[in-house]
């Protein structure tokens, strides 16, 4: 999601940092302010009984203002460590798993909704 309407780019996301948020087993609200974009506003919702995991990357500099958010079921960590400390959820063949986020930005003046299987 470009903040600033501008076209996002593989320069973009570059030089930033992902953040992984773990989850819980409750109701999740996440607040992002853009302040380069005039006090532009994201706000999420979602689940963390159905979404352990949650990834975000913000990337705001001269000439970019780029957020990005990546659901996962488990921390960002090599599957090999995952798999050593049993924090690896197994999906069985042809099985999925479900989350729901709610997204609203001032940025946009829009809203969306989006559920989908991972």
């Amino acid at each position: 999601m470009s903040l600033n309407g501008q076209d996002i780019s593989r320069d973009c996301l570059a030089e930033d940092k992902i953040k992984t948020r773990p989850s819980g087993a409750a109701a999740w609200e996440v607040g992002f302010a853009a302040a380069a974009d005039g006090g532009a506003r994201f706000r999420l919702k979602y689940d963390g009984r159905k979404l352990p995991f949650l990834q975000t990357l913000r990337n705001a500099h001269e000439g970019i203002n780029v957020f990005c958010i990546e659901p996962a079921t488990h921390d960002r960590l090599p599957r090999k460590e995952l798999r050593e400390m049993e924090a690896l959820a197994s999906t069985p063949r042809g099985g999925s798993h479900m989350f729901h986020l709610e997204c609203f930005s001032t940025a946009a003046s829009s809203s969306c909704k989006h559920s989908s299987p991972e």
